[in-house]
């Protein structure tokens, strides 16, 4: 009986380390309040271009509709923006790994014609 029962506890730690391990996926990356000011929203300066002259985000490999509309509302809409973005804040506002924010940095850093 207590063989059965240990091997019970250690198939319990084991499913319970596995959930923990991809909680993230289940739950979905953390977001952002809409209270608090995005760190990329650039000011409203006079001569500065708006949020309705942005480049075609969709030109970096990777970003289709979804991811352009979630660093939009990011307030990334410009090649120079992603480019000057820090990997862990882009990977957290559109839901990606960082490792995929750097590759749409170092693309849009090619990309940047300002």
């Amino acid at each position: 009986m207590c063989r059965i029962g240990g091997i019970a506890a250690v198939a319990a730690v084991v499913v319970a380390c596995l959930l923990w391990l991809v909680k993230d996926r289940i739950s979905g990356p953390p977001r952002i309040p809409l209270d608090e000011p995005s760190p990329f929203r650039p000011p409203e300066v006079a001569g500065e271009p708006t949020t309705s002259e942005s480049d075609d985000l969709s030109d970096v490999k990777g970003i289709g509709p979804v991811y352009r509309s979630r660093l939009a509302d990011a307030g990334i809409v410009r090649f120079a923006h992603l480019a000057a973005a820090d990997p862990e804040t882009v990977a957290r506002e559109a839901g990606v790994s960082a490792r995929v924010a750097e590759g749409w940095i170092a693309q849009a850093s090619r990309l940047d014609r300002s």
